[in-house]
């Protein structure tokens, strides 16, 4: 299997330290988001959102992290990812939670102004939506 991302990436890194958790191999590629990597047509003909991470798995391609995370979890038996199909539903459910409201309300923004803007060079940090982001779950 290889994974397809971006290292300084929290969903990339997500993937990596389960893998490595589980003693699942991965093989990396290096995609470089700061020099358009994940625009090119070899990488789009393997995930036409243009987003990291993306895992090949001989003629199967995969892309969105929780998705990625839940097929390499199952690639050998382990209690992160039980053979119990009311286990597994409790467990996207909070992963879905976790898309739809903290990663979009608090994290990703947060993550955006604080480490991405600076990475990028994209102007300086905009407090308010950080202190948005501080204050919708706590």
């Amino acid at each position: 299997m290889k994974l397809y991302g971006f290292p300084p990436s929290p969903n990339t890194w997500q993937v990596r330290a389960l893998a490595s958790y589980l003693g699942v191999p991965l093989e990396f590629e290096f995609v470089d988001l700061s020099k358009g990597g994940a625009q090119t047509p070899a990488f789009l003909a393997i995930n036409p959102t243009g987003r990291t991470p993306a895992l090949v798995d001989g003629d199967f391609k995969l892309w969105e992290t929780m998705a990625i995370m839940q097929y390499v979890a199952g690639k050998k038996p382990n209690p992160l990812w039980p053979n119990d199909a009311r286990t597994r539903a409790d467990i996207t459910r909070w992963q879905s939670w976790s898309l739809a409201h903290w990663n979009r309300d608090v994290w990703a923004p947060v993550l955006f102004e604080r480490l991405v803007k600076k990475f990028l060079n994209l102007g300086p940090p905009d407090q308010a939506m950080i202190a948005k982001g501080a204050v919708a779950y706590f």
